[in-house]
């Protein structure tokens, strides 16, 4: 896998993910704020639109961590197939940080 792809599937990885932690926060929000009303003395119940949120953000999590593998599996074929142990031993030792290394300093294919 050449260097620019893997820099594609990382970044999209992260942007994935920010939009994933992104409906979580927003549907725990919501959902503190069902418990709070409820606690309150009103008969408010978590929505299904919360527990949606939730999942969705899961879910979105879930993909942007597939995507991260990718690239993180094509950054240590694209080094192996170099003979650069070194890098190869940084990218698996180090998956998240040990990719934007690479795709930063290491060396190109």
């Amino acid at each position: 896998m050449r260097k620019k792809t893997i820099a594609i599937f990382f970044i999209i990885s992260i942007v994935v993910a920010i939009i994933g932690i992104a409906l979580m926060v927003v549907g725990g929000a919501s959902a503190v704020n069902d418990v709070n009303s409820a606690a309150a003395g009103t008969t408010a119940t978590l929505s299904s639109g919360t527990a949606g949120l939730l999942l969705v953000g899961y879910l979105v999590l879930a993909v942007a961590g597939i995507i991260g593998f990718v690239a993180w599996l094509g950054g240590l074929i694209a080094t192996g197939k170099q003979n650069r142990w070194g890098w190869f031993v940084t990218v698996f030792i180090l998956p998240g940080l040990g990719t934007l290394i690479y795709l930063i300093a290491g060396p190109g294919l």
